[in-house]
């Protein structure tokens, strides 16, 4: 959830789920502060709004958004927050997540206005009694039920059944009024309990318990919901699994005419000569290259040299197309730069390209700075270490190539 760039720092929001497009009103004087508090709450799943929570915890924080609703005085702000809480009606939870239909402050220190407490007592009071006579009609309802083993049991008190077999009263309620199928195999009579029948990648039919389907897929790693479409015919198969009444349509191979028979033919002969023309030409292509001593030489047949001079062969044509460099010191005579060139204590002249002399000072335990002065000319030694010629020199041959 990505909080806006804010123009005031008191004003009202709203923080909106993308997919249901309900709305959570609120106001502050620091919204900034405000809303980092909402983020957080919600990412450590502590938020006061449980109906907020639910929702960001099934839908994830990408899928919600803030939007600044109207910028206002600080003393107008629980009038303002109050009207669009009346226009949106975010506290009916059909159309958003705030608890209560009242604008409220947050802190101990606040207080609220006369109106606004005679509405919130107001809204506590009917709410109570609500809740009361819900509970009143269901100790009083009268049901009829199918039990997990099949038999029908009717009666009266819904909290006294939900008592004796370990029920939850409201989930027994969901499922009187048609809002869920079960709970804990107790159904209506009228719900459709056959079990699933699935055909497997290898033919074999699988006959699953309506209630079982979930541990089904967990233990073949199937998608629950992309089983349950199957199912319904909404896919004709997933993962190889189809419904029994789905046929199966054959695999055709595809077959070629014979007039694209003979086109591919042609083209695979076109292009194996090029191809062999190719590595012909390849290997008797004459280059000239310039060696990491500075001496240019002309060479035929890009193959046979990598391999004499144990270089790669594709970071060489790499060079001579221009694509790179250099290849381990070696470059085309044309390319600006030239490699470094040291001698060592020992009178070892040692040829280092440019992209290895930091590599090349680390294993000898030499600075970078001060080896790259002397190889450029800028001082006269470093720990033993003199700038040599290059080229080099016949007599200096051979030498050592980093």
């Amino acid at each position: 959830m990505t909080i806006p760039d804010l123009q005031s720092d008191s004003g009202v929001y709203a923080i909106i789920c993308t997919i249901t497009g309900k709305r959570y009103v609120g106001s502050s004087k620091r919204l900034y502060k405000r809303l980092t508090g909402h983020r957080r709450s919600l990412r450590k799943g502590r938020h006061h709004s449980a109906h907020l929570q639910r929702a960001w915890n099934l839908y994830g924080e990408e899928a919600f958004v803030v939007e600044i609703l109207e910028y206002c005085e600080q003393e107008a702000l629980l009038d303002r927050e109050q009207g669009y809480l009346d226009l949106l009606r975010t506290y009916d939870h059909s159309c958003g997540y705030n608890m209560v239909p009242t604008a409220l402050t947050s802190g101990r220190t606040c207080t609220q206005s006369e109106d606004a407490v005679a509405n919130l007592r107001a809204y506590l009071s009917t709410h109570r009694e609500e809740r009361i006579q819900a509970a009143i009609e269901g100790q009083g309802r009268t049901y009829r039920l199918r039990a997990p083993d099949g038999a029908i049991v009717e009666g009266r008190g819904v909290n006294e059944l939900a008592r004796k077999h370990g029920l939850c009263q409201g989930a027994v309620l969901e499922v009187l009024d048609g809002r869920k199928q079960t709970t804990k195999g107790w159904s209506l009579p009228e719900t459709d309990l056959s079990p699933y029948r699935f055909v497997d990648p290898s033919g074999e039919v699988h006959t699953v318990p309506r209630l079982g389907l979930h541990p089904f897929c967990k233990e073949r790693s199937l998608g629950y919901k992309a089983m349950r479409e199957v199912w319904l015919k909404r896919r004709v198969q997933y993962k190889g699994w189809r419904h029994p009444d789905v046929p199966v349509e054959p695999v055709r191979p595809r077959r070629h005419t014979d007039e694209t028979k003979a086109k591919l033919r042609a083209h695979l002969a076109a292009t194996s000569e090029q191809r062999i023309a190719s590595r012909i030409e390849k290997q008797g292509r004459t280059f000239r290259i310039q060696s990491p001593e500075g001496h240019i030489l002309e060479v035929r047949g890009v193959r046979a040299f990598a391999r004499q001079h144990g270089l790669c062969y594709a970071n060489l044509s790499s060079v001579l197309r221009g694509r790179v460099k250099w290849v381990g010191a070696w470059k085309l005579p044309e390319t600006d730069g030239q490699p470094y060139a040291v001698r060592d204590p020992d009178g070892v002249v040692h040829i280092i390209a440019r992209s290895h002399l930091n590599p090349f000072c680390e294993e000898r335990g030499l600075s970078y700075v001060g080896v790259r002065k002397v190889a450029v000319g800028k001082q006269d030694h470093h720990r033993g270490w003199v700038r040599a010629e290059w080229p080099v020199p016949k007599e200096d041959l051979p030498c050592q190539v980093h």
